[in-house]
């Protein structure tokens, strides 16, 4: 009899100690699930917070880089360089190749109206040495049309002075003729 009655006990005492044990393995199990619903719930929130620290200013850099490529090419728009992480430096890699680019076009432009000044004194210069050209020209006609009056004045007078020298020729024969007889 003291068996069963230890054994009673022992028995009475395992249920005691299953059932305490059931109750606390239900409670870790709907804890660890709290605790899993939790953790999921933060690692979601994080998620989202890091995608939006990152996403957002990467699509403000994308919708800037757009103004300015399908725009008028403004090259006086920066893009915001805030933060100190990868996309702060980024934006500040992006400003300072619009800079350079901006400085080069401005560069050109100058360039561009040297050019113009220079090609405006070029026409200018090659109109007045037009106009002087065909004023020599007509110089030249005045001159040509001077040396032709001065040719036939000469071959008048050259051939003037060949009747001259006949009508002398012709009146020395004569007086040579008139002093014998």
């Amino acid at each position: 009899e003291n068996l069963n009655a230890i054994r009673s006990e022992l028995e009475a005492e395992a249920d005691t100690q299953i059932h305490a044990l059931s109750s606390s393995l239900e409670q870790m199990s709907s804890t660890a699930l709290i605790v899993f619903i939790a953790t999921v719930l933060m690692a979601c929130t994080a998620g989202l917070l890091i995608t939006r620290s990152v996403v957002r200013p990467i699509h403000l850099i994308v919708n800037r880089i757009k103004d300015i490529a399908e725009g008028e090419g403004d090259l006086t728009q920066r893009v915001d360089q805030d933060s100190r992480d990868e996309l702060g430096e980024l934006g500040q890699w992006f400003n300072t190749f619009v800079e350079k680019v901006h400085g080069i076009i401005a560069d050109v432009a100058i360039g561009a109206r040297e050019v113009a000044g220079a090609s405006t004194q070029i026409a200018a210069s090659s109109e007045e040495m037009a106009s002087g050209m065909n004023e020599q020209a007509k110089q030249i006609t005045q001159i040509s049309s001077a040396v032709e009056e001065m040719t036939a004045s000469v071959v008048e007078v050259s051939r003037k002075a060949a009747d001259a020298s006949t009508n002398a020729t012709s009146a020395g024969e004569l007086a040579e003729q008139g002093g014998q007889v």
